[in-house]
């Protein structure tokens, strides 16, 4: 059946997450003694986006939700949910939407939920968000798919199994939407195609029993249904974004039901990034909407294992030319790239073994510090008006203990600098790493690790901007301490985190 909320709702804002790191299919054949022509061509895949060591589900998550919320140019308190589809949580038992939420400045009046359904987790929560909204429950709600993919030394999925995400912010239809939505079709079966197991680091595949019985008949019959609800043809359809575990079988279900390639190579990003599994067919999406035009029509079909699919029919509005450079596009990520070897891939996916320790109990202190750690908040005094970070009770100028919160520019530059290159156990991962002064554009300085930049392409003045990443962990059975860390500045947008 044919899903229509009762208001017509779109898409006020979107926004993309692609790591910089890559690793090439053929640097992954070498490794494991495989012919690297035989996989290019099997696959269409080139390299995978690999996530670095202090990057996971979440931070990929809060920089596409960051990046949405630029679009969306919207309040974050505004947001009445927050949902995240993934099959990579950082915790087994805790909440990833919370983090993300708190991150960018949506709690604590907002839902917060994570979502599983393999690779449609995305779509999954897209379709809840578009109820809440359509129903008059919320105002604004924000879907994410994202994912740091699991994938088995040596196993098939290591060629394509990536990193990164993409989200979205639903809102009623009115001047501010950039995409309309305009009706959508699930198709679920139990096909036990792919799955991973309850302790277990990596999942189990049904090798070419993924295919026709898994992919292409959900694929294929969401897809079908949807166009023959609304009485609509390929020729009505302007962009087709299927998901994309490889780059072949996307083509095929294209070519099945009489899309041309012209339609699906616009959003097929697969054969530079690789399977980000949740937010694959989404960072499709991403993908045609920036290239996209008022008018244009966009069927999107997701799938995920065990198994199911969500089609949906998008129209594009006006508004699509204004939003497009508010934040980083998708081919800015895509673009800016450093190739890693197997060993370093290996290393920050843990699949090399560093002993850690276990943990002791930070997590009240830590949750004392999220205000200056996920929102860079300073202090300022009320009496002189100096700024200080971190944030103090009492101002050394003055003496004045009337100190209030303030958010801090999230760009700077580097005045100084040193390279760490033998770090404590629990940073061994991440060696060697730089730790730098930023001076930010109001003049308050910052000490912070620098991440996305080797050591050697440091330099004095070098501009920077403020992202949220994993600082740490509190052992391997404790929190993970996230917040900021700055990067060579990727865009000139918004001045502040949310």
């Amino acid at each position: 059946m044919v899903m229509r909320p009762s208001k017509k709702v779109g898409i006020v804002g979107w926004g993309a997450y692609v790591p910089m790191y890559r690793i090439k299919t053929r640097e992954i054949a070498r490794v494991w003694g495989k012919d690297p022509r035989r996989y290019e061509e099997m696959l269409l895949i080139e390299e995978k986006a690999v996530a670095g060591p202090d990057e996971d589900t979440a931070t990929i998550a809060i920089e596409a939700a960051q990046n949405a919320i630029m679009r969306a140019q919207i309040e974050p308190s505004e947001i009445g949910a927050v949902f995240v589809g993934t099959e990579s949580k950082p915790y087994a038992v805790k909440p990833t939407a919370t983090i993300v939420a708190e991150a960018v400045g949506a709690t604590p009046n907002t839902l917060a939920a994570d979502f599983e359904f393999a690779c449609k987790a995305g779509t999954e929560n897209l379709q809840c968000v578009i109820g809440l909204v359509g129903s008059g429950m919320i105002k604004y709600g924000m879907s994410i798919g994202a994912d740091v993919a699991q994938s088995a030394p040596g196993d098939e999925l290591e060629f394509a199994a990536a990193a990164g995400g993409a989200a979205f912010i639903i809102g009623e239809t009115n001047h501010n939407v950039a995409a309309r939505i305009e009706a959508s079709y699930s198709f679920v079966t139990d096909t036990p195609d792919f799955w991973r197991r309850e302790g277990q680091p990596y999942p189990k595949h049904g090798e070419g029993f993924t295919g026709e019985p898994a992919y292409f008949r959900h694929v294929l019959s969401a897809a079908r249904a949807l166009m023959e609800e609304l009485s609509i043809t390929p020729r009505d359809i302007d962009y087709v974004v299927f998901h994309m575990p490889n780059g072949k079988f996307p083509l095929k279900a294209a070519r099945i039901l009489g899309f041309s390639r012209e339609q699906i190579l616009p959003g097929l990003v697969v054969r530079k990034i690789g399977n980000t599994y949740s937010a694959s067919s989404l960072l499709g999406l991403v993908s045609v909407l920036e290239v996209s035009k008022p008018g244009d029509n966009i069927l999107l079909v997701s799938y995920g294992s065990g198994a199911g699919s969500d089609a949906f029919l998008i129209t594009v509005e006006d508004a699509i030319e204004e939003k497009k450079d508010l934040a980083p596009r998708i081919v800015d990520y895509i673009e800016r790239k450093r190739y890693v070897d197997y060993a370093i891939y290996a290393k920050w996916r843990g699949k090399i073994l560093i002993p850690r320790r276990s943990g002791n109990s930070h997590a009240p202190k830590h949750w004392r510090e999220i205000p200056q750690r996920y929102k860079l908040m300073g202090s300022q005094c009320e009496g002189c008006g100096k700024i200080y970070f971190p944030p103090r009770p009492v101002c050394p100028n003055c003496r004045s203990t009337e100190m209030v919160y303030v958010p801090l520019p999230r760009r700077g530059r580097v005045v100084n600098y040193t390279v760490i290159r033998q770090p404590p156990l629990e940073f061994k991962y991440h060696a060697p790493y730089v730790v730098a002064i930023v001076e930010l554009e109001n003049g308050v300085r910052i000490t912070s690790q620098l991440t996305d930049v080797s050591p050697e392409d440091v330099r004095i003045g070098m501009e920077v901007e403020a992202v949220i990443r994993k600082l740490g962990e509190d052992g391997v059975d404790g929190i993970i301490f996230y917040g900021f860390k700055f990067r060579p500045a990727l865009h000139n947008g918004n001045s502040h985190i949310s």
